[in-house]
């Protein structure tokens, strides 16, 4: 090895050194820190509880800045740009909270959400194909692929993901009333009818659930069912069935998947 070569060489290990004692210290200023970025991360959740989205992101915005490597405060912190109406502003943080735990499922979910609201629908697929990865019984997440799938209007891919995500969770009416409007779309009105009805003789005052299925049924040309049903529903609740009769007797139908929200 000659004098240059064994100069360059010894350099190496000097930075590498440096960059060792570097790190260690600021593991150490870090983990100092850690209690308090979590006292603030606590407070931030409550704070999302509570819908008060800008303080939250305040708060978690120190926790990450005197914490850099506590990945639930950047999960969080995106989460709640996202509950704020800023999905844009979500995307970094979300992926800052995976890069420093890429196993985290629950991140990759919300990443894909993020990325739906974008329009980015291959980025959406991408993530959250890899939180069912990390997670093979992870229901969000084949509901959220559904629904992805659905608004993207990739119908046999929709049905997949949404079947997968009734089989994890039979109980969320989400995925029978997306389920319905799948159908509806792919103009199978008794099968659309069967999985919103469901929702609605459970959750009879759900007015989401009800205009769907008033919605499906003039969409099959049952204008007698929607009307029946509003005769029912007025006997037990006047302001529901106001809403329903303005759908069925409206000159404009709606689309069926009006109305629902992710």
């Amino acid at each position: 090895m000659n004098r240059a070569a064994r100069i360059s060489y010894l350099l190496g290990i000097l930075f590498s050194f440096i960059s060792l004692v570097s790190f260690n210290v600021r593991a150490q200023v870090e983990s100092g820190n850690i209690p308090v970025a979590e006292d603030l991360n606590r407070q931030a959740i409550t704070k999302i509880g509570e819908k008060r989205f800008d303080e939250a992101i305040s708060l978690l915005g120190k926790a990450t800045s005197i914490a850099p490597l506590m990945s639930e405060a950047h999960m969080n912190l995106g989460s709640a740009y996202l509950l704020a109406g800023k999905p844009e502003l979500a995307v970094a943080p979300l992926l800052r909270g995976i890069e420093i735990e890429p196993t985290c499922h629950k991140a990759r979910n919300q990443l894909g959400v993020v990325y739906e609201k974008l329009g980015k629908v291959d980025e959406a697929v991408a993530s959250l194909k890899k939180a069912i990865e990390l997670k093979p019984d992870y229901a969000r997440a084949q509901f959220n692929l559904g629904a992805t799938y659905l608004w993207a209007d990739k119908r046999k891919l929709a049905e997949v993901a949404l079947r997968r995500a009734a089989e994890l969770d039979p109980a969320n009416p989400e995925v029978k009333l997306y389920l319905g409007a799948l159908y509806a779309k792919q103009n199978r009105y008794s099968e659309a009818v069967n999985a919103v009805k469901e929702v609605a003789q459970r959750m009879p005052e759900d007015l989401q659930a009800n205009l769907m299925l008033c919605k499906i049924y003039l969409l099959a040309n049952d204008r007698q069912s929607a009307l029946n049903m509003y005769q029912s529903v007025k006997s037990t609740n006047v302001p529901l069935a106001d809403e329903m009769f303005k759908s069925i007797f409206s000159d404009k139908v709606l689309r069926v998947s009006d109305g629902i929200r992710r």
